[in-house]
């Protein structure tokens, strides 16, 4: 199971989405219930992962010289020469 399946124009999306849901109601309960955990839990685990990243960044940008530059310009009226530290 993808987290995308398919792209249909959207006169046939009803009837996909009622082929989809026929097709996961037969499946067995408990493999489907299984795979969902785990795709939930991953999905989970990489939005952790991104935001940890995402903080360490922004940390390292809060500290930076071209924060500093940016600032300065801003109150200086003129536009920002970033060096990239």
């Amino acid at each position: 199971m993808g987290l995308i399946n398919f792209a249909v124009p959207a006169e046939e999306l009803d009837a996909k989405v009622q082929e989809w849901a026929e097709r996961l109601a037969a499946t067995a309960p408990l493999a489907l219930q299984s795979t969902k955990t785990l795709v939930n839990m991953e999905l989970k685990r990489i939005a952790h992962a991104i935001m940890d990243a995402g903080m360490a960044f922004e940390a390292m940008t809060m500290t930076s010289e071209d924060l500093r530059e940016a600032i300065a310009a801003i109150k200086e009226k003129r536009t920002p020469a970033f060096t990239g530290r």
